[in-house]
């Protein structure tokens, strides 16, 4: 028994046009959806890197600001600005408690006065912004 197949002449190897529509919007759907799958990377990452820059900077600027609190000869506008590596700064403080320390009783040491302040302090870098709050105290 012997079969022997028969190839038309006219017939043709290779894909339809239809075929080769299906696989090219395939191919456009999967590069459009890693494109943004990697933009979203790229965005979420520098937002992680500033985020982390102003956490980073801010227990320094925190010093900075009590530092400069604390060299303020007129306390009645308390605020300041300033820059720490690409890092901007502004702060303003608020008395929040006023108190006498009561001396010893022989006179060995003298009342004194003192101010518990609320430093607001706004940390920025690019389109990241942070505020952190602390208190300090004025003699």
């Amino acid at each position: 028994m012997k079969t022997t197949s028969k190839v038309s002449e006219n017939s043709q190897a290779g894909f339809t046009l239809l075929e080769v529509l299906i696989a090219s919007v395939i191919l456009f759907s999967v590069i459009v959806t890693s494109t943004l799958v990697y933009r979203g990377a790229i965005l979420s990452s520098d937002k992680a890197e500033q985020a982390l820059s102003v956490s980073v900077a801010a227990h320094s600027i925190q010093r900075l600001v009590t530092d400069e609190f604390r060299q303020l000869k007129d306390r009645s506008q308390p605020f300041g600005e300033g820059r720490y590596g690409e890092v901007t700064y502004r702060w303003r403080a608020e008395e929040t408690h006023k108190g006498t320390r009561t001396g010893a009783r022989d006179g060995s040491t003298p009342s004194r006065e003192f101010s518990l302040w609320q430093i607001h302090l706004t940390v920025s870098k690019g389109k990241m912004t942070k505020q952190f709050q602390f208190s300090e105290i004025s003699w």
